[in-house]
């Protein structure tokens, strides 16, 4: 099957094959989705065969895959599943896998961990890819240092994302953006304990038969 030059996504390789993902037209959303996926279930997942020389796509479109450390075992995602195979039984079935059942599974996260490498990443990725060696003339280092004690501070990933905003901000160069994250939906334990209120005490004045303060 013919694939169009520029038409196609997230190549990873496997043993014997290579895999990626197409679209059957190319527009601005998909140009966007390359910096900011928005996970939807519209690729077409091929795998090529490198004896074989051939290309199959698998029938079911999908929303995201991705290969295991030894290049065997594919794992897609379509929709809200979660589906594993192999490359060779995807090559020869077209098809996503056997679905996981992930109704059981639980785990715990520690945010502040995750926060700080998150923004270290952030760092680092300016650190190594902006255009300019030289920062603009900052010291990366020391800007670095000085947002990341917000982190002990900041209760969302949305603050986490508004102390990388403010961070980049310092190198003054447009079409830097941060946004997206694991932001929801996060629902708040339930406690017996409230702020209290400011009031006043009122008092019935019986002369004029009003309240006052």
């Amino acid at each position: 099957m013919p694939v169009e030059a520029g038409n196609f996504f997230y190549l990873k390789a496997g043993k014997n094959k290579v895999a990626w993902c197409s679209v059957d037209k190319f527009t601005e959303d998909e140009y966007d989705e390359i910096f900011k996926p928005k996970g939807t279930t519209k690729w077409n997942l091929h795998i090529f065969d490198m004896n074989d020389k051939k290309d199959v796509m698998l029938n079911d479109k999908v929303k995201d895959f991705n290969t295991s450390v030894n290049q065997e075992q594919l794992i897609i995602q379509k929709d809200g599943d979660i589906f594993t195979t192999t490359f060779d039984q995807a090559y020869k079935s077209k098809s996503c896998g056997s679905k996981l059942s992930l109704g059981n599974l639980s785990y715990t996260v520690n945010y502040r961990e995750e926060w700080n490498q998150i923004f270290t990443d952030t760092w680092r990725w300016y650190r190594d890819f902006f255009y300019d060696p030289n920062m603009h003339g900052r010291d990366w280092k020391a800007i670095g240092e000085r947002y990341r004690a917000y982190i002990p501070d900041i209760v969302s990933r949305e603050d986490l994302n508004w102390v990388m905003q403010q961070m980049v901000g310092e190198l003054c160069v447009s079409h830097t953006y941060i946004s997206g994250g694991d932001v929801g939906p996060v629902s708040s334990a339930s406690s017996p304990l409230f702020t209290g209120w400011l009031g006043v005490d009122l008092k019935r004045d019986q002369k004029i038969g009003v309240l006052q303060i």
